[in-house]
């Protein structure tokens, strides 16, 4: 097979169906392909896009850059109908992505993230939705900076953990902290230490803050999701009740409409 010609395919089925009221939509990609395709597929995102890419400093930002919009670009195109190169990105102040206001299904709520070569995608309709991915292995620098992430009660709660018990904590506690202010659309601007995600040995599983960037509060509901290759995830969403779909994109030597 030429892995020149690769590209991205979601599930067999219809298309366009949006995620239910009760659902969250979790996409996930594994970017293990050459440069040379996410450079093709790259020539398809926007200028603005392109350019942003090409201030990172290093080829591997780069190309994650590329990889993690090339795939959310996809996962749109799935929902919309649209080629990947008509879709259109709009974000908010604080740099949470929306589709730009004028496509179908523009109540569609997106937020993505990476984690090695693992991208996450997670969709939601109307209400407000974010994801994290974390690398099992990054604990230990999570486990230095507690005490700037962590409220004082998560830190005391994380410390009387087992070693072994802590490091997964550590990555569940951060995630679904991060996947919260991705939601809440304020991302790291926001103070992760009022996110009280760790309660005792286990993690919260809904959460009410506030931040002096959204004085009003908010409440999300936490799902945690272990991947392969040592990832994982914590999905966020504003509706109080829900439950996860996982769908995956392939890569597959051929074309597809709506995929390329």
């Amino acid at each position: 097979m030429r892995t020149d010609r690769l590209w991205l395919f979601g599930p067999s089925g219809p298309r366009g169906e949006s995620p239910s009221d009760g659902t969250v939509d979790l996409w996930t990609c594994l970017l293990d392909v050459p440069a040379t395709v996410l450079r093709r597929l790259g020539t398809g995102l926007s200028e603005e896009e392109r350019l942003r890419a090409a201030r990172l400093v290093g080829l591997g930002p780069a190309l994650a850059f590329l990889g993690r919009r090339i795939v959310a670009r996809t996962v749109a195109s799935w929902y919309t109908g649209k080629q990947t190169a008509d879709v259109r990105w709009i974000a908010n102040p604080m740099g949470k992505p929306a589709l730009q206001v004028g496509l179908r299904d523009a109540d569609l709520q997106f937020s993505w993230s990476q984690a090695g070569t693992m991208v996450a995608v997670a969709v939601s309709v109307s209400s407000p939705v974010g994801v994290d991915a974390v690398e099992g292995a990054s604990w230990k620098q999570l486990d230095g900076a507690m005490g700037v992430f962590c409220s004082r009660d998560e830190e005391l709660a994380l410390h009387r953990l087992p070693p072994a018990r802590r490091s997964s904590a550590l990555v569940q506690c951060w995630a679904g902290k991060e996947a919260c202010l991705k939601a809440a659309g304020i991302g790291l601007l926001g103070d992760p230490r009022g996110v009280q995600t760790w309660e005792g040995d286990h993690p919260q599983q809904r959460v009410v803050w506030q931040d002096v960037l959204m004085p009003g509060g908010l409440c999300m509901t936490i799902q945690h999701v272990q991947l392969d290759r040592g990832v994982r995830l914590a999905v966020a969403c504003a509706k109080p009740e829900w439950h996860l779909v996982h769908r995956t994109l392939t890569w597959r030597g051929e074309n597809a409409h709506g995929c390329d």
